[in-house]
């Protein structure tokens, strides 16, 4: 028997609403607003910025790619269900979806899968930097103050020679919040500067130590101002450091006559001068102390310098503190290099940094 067009009708009808009836339902079943195509509410989300709170784990977990906090500061009564990464690249967060599609339709421009409509920077670099420093030191100030990381930021230090003591000093200043910091060293990096330099490691062998070390400090704050000079200071480039422009002078340095000259410089000058004495043949970081120079006790190195002052007759104009070891030295092997160990000369670089920092937090108080 033959259909009536009017019941043809009806039943096309009624197949597109099954076929309608089960794309909903397979809608359903699926993460809602897999396609953001059709989600404004959504997308406009991508402009908001990220919260510190906002923790990221990596997209390939085998949960759901990402770890946050409950505030977040998006409303949890509009279902999200996506899975999204936050990453920073080129100074910038970026927010991208990782979701596929629903099966059967075509990818939209607005789909996952398509960072260039999905990357969006939320924040300037600057804003960015300034956001990253301030959470950098939230600790210190949370233990220091506004202000006295304020009056730390502005600080202006530079330490000659960044070996095993100098180098872990710049270490600790960057991480306290100095952020204007000067390196002064001739030497390459060797070998044997792995057991206790900082920025001495096999891939850095071969390379100057103040170009190592800034690129370190570098990646612990993006904005400081590390300035490394590749230079030996000696009577014939003392002038060009112009040590006056500083704040802090660390003496560092391992040749007596070019400690000796460095220190009757600094010492005419308005900057603070701390000046580490020898930590090679030591053993016991305990012994380390902080004296006067002139009343430092069982050090050799001290005790060459006060005999080299009243040698030439040439002495300091102010008084300044030592970094030094009452520890007797270590038995040394004959016509061999003076042997050293990092717990010590970290000790001694770490305590140095701790002169400046307390002297910074009580400069305008």
């Amino acid at each position: 028997m033959l259909k009536s067009p009017y019941s043809a009708n009806i039943t096309r009808r009624k197949r597109g609403k099954c076929r309608a009836d089960k794309r909903k339902r397979e809608e359903l079943a699926a993460p809602p607003y897999r396609n953001l195509k059709h989600s404004f509410t959504h997308f406009s989300l991508l402009t908001l910025p990220i919260p510190q709170s906002y923790k990221m784990t990596s997209p390939n977990s085998p949960q759901t790619g990402v770890s946050h906090t409950p505030s977040i500061g998006v409303s949890h009564t509009t279902p999200i269900g996506v899975t999204h990464s936050c990453f920073e690249a080129t100074g910038a967060y970026f927010l991208t979806n990782l979701m596929e599609p629903p099966k059967g339709k075509e990818k939209s421009p607005f789909d996952s899968t398509s960072t260039e409509y999905l990357s969006v920077p939320l924040h300037s670099k600057k804003e960015q930097a300034m956001e990253m420093e301030q959470t950098i030191f939230q600790r210190s100030e949370l233990l220091l103050g506004h202000e006295a990381m304020e009056r730390i930021r502005r600080q202006r230090v530079i330490i000659f020679g960044v070996g095993g003591v100098g180098s872990w000093c710049a270490e600790s200043l960057v991480r306290s919040g100095i952020s204007q910091l000067t390196l002064v060293d001739s030497d390459c990096v060797c070998a044997t500067n792995i057991n206790r330099q900082l920025m001495a490691t096999t891939q850095t062998v071969g390379q100057a130590k103040v170009a190592a070390l800034r690129q370190r400090l570098l990646t612990i704050n993006p904005s400081a101002e590390i300035t490394a000079v590749q230079e030996v200071f000696t009577e014939e480039t003392s002038e060009t450091f112009h040590l006056d422009t500083y704040d802090y002078i660390i003496d560092a340095i391992d040749s007596l006559k070019d400690k000796a000259l460095l220190i009757l410089m600094a010492s005419h000058t308005k900057a603070h001068l701390f000046s580490s004495m020898g930590a090679a043949l030591k053993l016991d970081p305990t012994h380390i102390r902080v004296a006067e120079f002139w009343k430092v006790q069982g050090d050799p190195l001290a005790r060459a310098l006060r005999n080299r002052f009243k040698r030439d007759r040439h002495f300091p104009s102010k008084k300044f503190r030592c970094v030094y070891s009452d520890e007797q030295p270590q038995p040394r092997h004959h016509d061999a290099p003076c042997g050293s160990i990092v717990h010590v000369t970290a000790s001694f670089g770490f305590m140095l940094a701790g002169l400046v920092i307390q002297d910074a937090v009580k400069v305008e108080e």
